[in-house]
């Protein structure tokens, strides 16, 4: 999607279900991309 140029926006709490190291590496070349923005947020908080 962001190579077609539309905006994406990840949201994870980043618990420990999947080895958050892991999920901080996948983010980093994202985060460089024009378009891309991640959001640290657990949708169960209201």
């Amino acid at each position: 999607m962001l190579e077609n140029s539309h905006c994406v926006t990840s949201l994870d709490n980043l618990n420990n279900y999947y080895n958050i190291s892991l999920k901080r590496d996948w983010l980093i070349p994202l985060e460089c991309k024009p378009g891309f923005s991640f959001q640290k947020l657990d949708l169960a908080n209201r």
